[in-house]
């Protein structure tokens, strides 16, 4: 785990080894595939992503998305939708590579779309990302697996229906999530500090507790979301 002084130096740090992980797979597998976090937490590294379009290479990488809210395309709700604002669009990256989770049918039958979609795109039965980027939620929640659901229990699935607050949502679950060879969780925020010292000390109160990846889990936080470690 990192602590960082301000945001500034945490996404600064969080694209930092985004490009590093990038170098590492292309040079090994020829690409590198990475499933992205919606919220508001990613959308300084998208703005960091988008001026730097000479130091990555680009048309070497597929992204995913971790979760979406159930919600048209251009709903300012729509995860996919701010990435593509941010970072997608003003890179001009290849259509190709981008996979969004699609809202055009019911959240079930795009849910079972996508997992399809993932699995086509990876060889083994169970597919590892490269790169799967978390963010944090002040209840706990990562991804849209939210506090004692359902979700949370699911063994087989790839990518599941949720719903949260009478909106409906697709998301990772966990036997995806924890099968990726990094994850990078970023909490800033003193609304998060409880939950990461709970974390730490390995309580199973939050769902965040369940992430367990089989590669590395680099975690990444601000001085307010350290603040429970820092003051015990």
């Amino acid at each position: 785990m990192k602590i960082f002084k301000n945001e500034k130096d945490l996404f600064l740090h969080s694209f930092k080894i985004f490009k590093e992980l990038s170098i590492k797979y292309i040079k090994k597998n020829g690409f590198f595939k990475v499933a992205l976090s919606g919220g508001k937490t990613p959308l300084k590294l998208f703005k960091i992503l988008k001026n730097h379009k000479k130091d990555i290479s680009w048309d070497k990488i597929f992204i995913f998305f971790v979760d979406e809210r159930f919600v048209p395309f251009k709903d300012k709700k729509n995860n996919g939708y701010s990435a593509y604002k941010n970072f997608i669009k003003p890179l001009n990256l290849k259509k190709e590579n981008i996979f969004y989770i699609k809202t055009d049918k019911t959240p079930s039958k795009n849910a079972l779309e996508y997992e399809n979609t993932i699995k086509k795109n990876f060889k083994k039965n169970i597919p590892s990302f490269d790169l799967i980027m978390l963010g944090l939620g002040e209840d706990g929640h990562i991804a849209s697996l939210f506090p004692k659901t359902k979700a949370l229990k699911e063994k087989k699935r790839l990518i599941i229906e949720t719903k949260h607050k009478n909106l409906s949502r697709i998301s990772f679950t966990l036997k995806l999530i924890n099968s990726a060879k990094n994850i990078i969780l970023i909490a800033k925020g003193e609304k998060k500090a409880k939950i990461i010292k709970e974390f730490l000390k390995g309580r199973k109160t939050y769902p965040i507790s369940l992430v367990k990846p089989k590669g590395k889990f680099h975690i990444f936080i601000d001085k307010e979301a350290a603040s429970s470690l820092i003051n015990r």
